[in-house]
């Protein structure tokens, strides 16, 4: 690698401090500047993202966004179980050796290959959920009509989590986010027009237009920010690079370590919306969606984790007591955030549901369970991503597996026909995940999880 690539303006570009150097400002320092320039640019990009969910709640019926969520659930499944620990691998693998471009190209190639066909596979378990969910839409023919919409946004997306990853890997995190800011403008802008150019009228099929109008646009952005993701990602790899031996077992053996995991977490996670729907209540599933919309506050914080701290936890040196360390700061200070953010939502509900519009003003007591619920789901994920970034996911499985058993103890106590009672759901569900991470961190420290 040459050395203007190591240069400290690049070094800045993407988003880490400069390599310390005598006489330069402290460590603290460095990353609070580093982190600063991040949250400031990542602020703009999920506002954007943000005003583009507002202008899909404004401009959809109840019933509609509601099928929109049952819609964006179902890619969700079909995400998590495509990671299935190819993420994993990604970053404790890719951590140690981004560096060194042929073994990492080798390694995007093995990663992509096994996330594209996990993918195909999820999609075959997503289908019937959503097959079920669009026939009670717009019949057999509205099931048909979307099934290859979704099915092409499985592909793309797929390609959009990998070449995403392995970019902030790599340390292109200022790109990325870039790359980010201006799918958003352009979401937002295609998402107005479509919303204008087809008026708002009373009639169903008008409505099912907008929705179909919305989705492929939503796909059509999807495919321009993997292909500039690609452009971007090709100063660190090489496509026709060979795929170095060993490299297939290492990411056989984190995913065969967390598909567990997965199944679990997403039969777990997707409890409580599947319940709603299947109590025949659109409203309620509109609401719960709608409501999901307000803690897109807590995705601009996800995204300094997975994007900065992730990266820099998965390339620390593999010394214990520094891990140990630098996991619980980091733990603790987003548990900080999380309360904070909760009690901002207790102390000023209206305000944020009257982003929302005047249909959900009368969900106060809805949005403090749902940011009480978000803040613990927060502080889990955070917690989740450090062992996630080293590779301790091994014996993983136990946390939605304990989450599942919170969630069938808790359901008969519950209204689930109520959007409140579905997200009282999601919060004690999210509770026993912050202790078990913690077992996991302190497993993983010990050798209790495999290094990749």
């Amino acid at each position: 690698m040459s050395c203007a690539r190591w240069s400290p303006a690049n070094f800045r570009e993407r988003g880490y401090p400069k390599p310390s150097v005598s006489g330069s400002p402290p460590a603290w320092r460095k990353w609070s500047g580093a982190i600063g320039r991040f949250l400031g640019l990542q602020s703009l990009v999920q506002v954007l993202g943000f005003a583009g969910g507002i202008v899909l709640v404004r401009g959809l019926s109840t019933e509609s966004f509601g099928l929109y969520t049952v819609l964006m659930s179902a890619l969700m499944t079909v995400q998590i179980l495509a990671d299935s620990g190819t993420g994993s691998a990604l970053a404790s693998i890719g951590g140690g050796t981004w560096s060194d471009r042929p073994v990492f190209s080798s390694l995007v190639r093995v990663v992509q290959r096994f996330r594209t066909r996990l993918a195909l596979a999820a999609l075959l378990i997503a289908a019937p959920v959503y097959g079920l969910s669009a026939l009670g839409w717009r019949g057999t023919l509205g099931a048909l009509l979307l099934l290859p919409l979704l099915g092409a946004w499985v592909a793309v997306q797929a390609q959009v989590d990998v070449r995403s990853g392995a970019l902030r890997i790599a340390g292109g995190t200022t790109t990325a986010q870039r790359i980010d800011l201006a799918m958003n403008v352009f979401r937002l802008v295609v998402l107005g027009l479509i919303f204008w150019l087809v008026p708002a009228v009373a009639e169903s099929s008008a409505d099912g237009w907008r929705l179909a109008g919305a989705l492929a646009a939503l796909l059509a952005v999807l495919a321009m920010q993997a292909r500039r993701l690609r452009t971007a990602l090709s100063p660190w790899i090489d496509a026709a690079a060979q795929e170095r031996p060993g490299q297939s077992t290492q990411v056989r053996g984190l995913i065969r370590a967390q598909w567990l995991y997965n199944i679990l977490y997403i039969v777990q996670g997707q409890l409580a919306l599947l319940l709603i729907a299947a109590s025949g209540k659109a409203q309620q599933v509109g609401e719960f969606g709608a409501l999901a919309r307000l803690a897109a506050v807590f995705t601009v914080f996800n995204a300094l984790q997975t994007s900065l701290i992730l990266p820099a936890f998965a390339r620390l040196a593999p010394d214990p007591s520094l891990l140990r360390r630098r996991f619980l700061q980091v733990g603790a200070a987003g548990l900080a955030l999380g309360v904070a953010l909760w009690w901002f939502a207790w102390l000023f509900p209206r305000p944020l549901l009257w982003l929302l519009g005047p249909a959900y003003l009368h969900l106060e007591s809805e949005l403090t369970w749902l940011m009480a619920a978000h803040a613990t789901l927060y502080v889990a994920s955070v917690l989740w991503s450090l062992n996630y970034a080293r590779g301790w996911v091994h014996g993983s499985w136990v946390i939605p597996l304990a989450s599942l058993g919170v969630q069938l103890a808790t359901i008969p106590l519950l209204d689930l026909g109520s959007t409140r009672g579905a997200l009282i759901l999601v919060f004690v569900a999210a509770l026993p995940a912050i202790p078990l991470n913690l077992w996991l961190m302190r497993r993983g420290l010990s050798g209790g999880s495999p290094a990749p």
